[in-house]
């Protein structure tokens, strides 16, 4: 009984298959349709940013003083990492906020703002990723003169050397149309097939003469070829 009950459900799920397989004009008709909407779709939505950076160097020396110490050069090396933390407190951005007058919080500037520095150097790398390409520019640059000026003052220490202002941006997509197109069509395709498939194993009409056996328990003796009824006027005609 259950080596039956196996071969049946194996019998139904190749009928499926051969479903799905006798609809491909339509399942690939549909799948183009979606994929070609989706791109249209995903290129209007996709938004875009630009990148710029910068680069300032962090030192500690005196005023007056045009040599460097080595002293000097180990005090700098530790102010990189108060620096590299505090360019993106609430006390630099918040600056930058209202000095351009961005409109936008805390919270929104401080994800587009990234410190970083190189390993056993007093060199701050900053960049800033933004939907307008002109105020990255501006904001990056607000961002310097704020750390080179205002936090310097407030930390008490020497100010630290604008060395790269903010740089041409580049401009960047979120996602790509294409890479978005081809998903939405193997996803159309994969819930197609699933719907054609499913719809054929639950279809319990006489189509094929495997139908009879399997839906009516009779087993099948023979095929009678089907004959229009035109056919037969024309036969008994032909008879007369």
């Amino acid at each position: 009984m259950d080596n039956g009950g196996s071969e049946e459900i194996q019998i139904d799920l190749l009928r499926a298959v051969k479903a799905v397989i006798r609809q491909w004009p339509i399942l690939l008709c549909i799948t183009c349709i979606a994929g070609c909407m989706g791109y249209v779709y995903f290129s209007k939505v996709n938004s875009s940013y630009f990148t710029t950076s910068g680069k300032i160097y962090v030192i500690d020396r005196e005023e007056t003083g045009f040599t460097l110490s080595i002293e000097d050069l180990d005090v700098g090396s530790r102010l990189v990492e108060d620096y590299k933390e505090l360019i993106q407190s609430r006390f630099v951005l918040e600056r930058v906020i209202k000095r351009l007058q961005l409109g936008i919080t805390y919270e929104d500037l401080l994800t587009c703002v990234s410190v970083n520095s190189p390993i056993d150097t007093r060199i701050i790398e900053i960049e800033v990723k933004y939907e307008k390409s002109k105020t990255a520019q501006n904001i990056l640059n607000a961002i310097e003169i704020i750390t080179c000026n205002d936090l310097a003052y407030k930390l008490g220490t020497e100010h630290p050397t604008i060395v790269e202002k903010a740089c041409e941006t580049e401009k960047h997509y979120k996602y790509s149309p294409v890479v978005k197109a081809i998903e939405i069509m193997f996803i159309t395709i994969f819930l197609l097939s699933g719907l054609l498939g499913f719809a054929d194993m639950v279809n319990m009409n006489i189509r094929y003469k495997e139908d009879v056996v399997q839906n009516l328990d009779m087993n099948l003796i023979g095929r009678v070829s089907y004959v229009s009824t035109r056919t037969m006027r024309k036969v008994e005609k032909a008879r007369k």
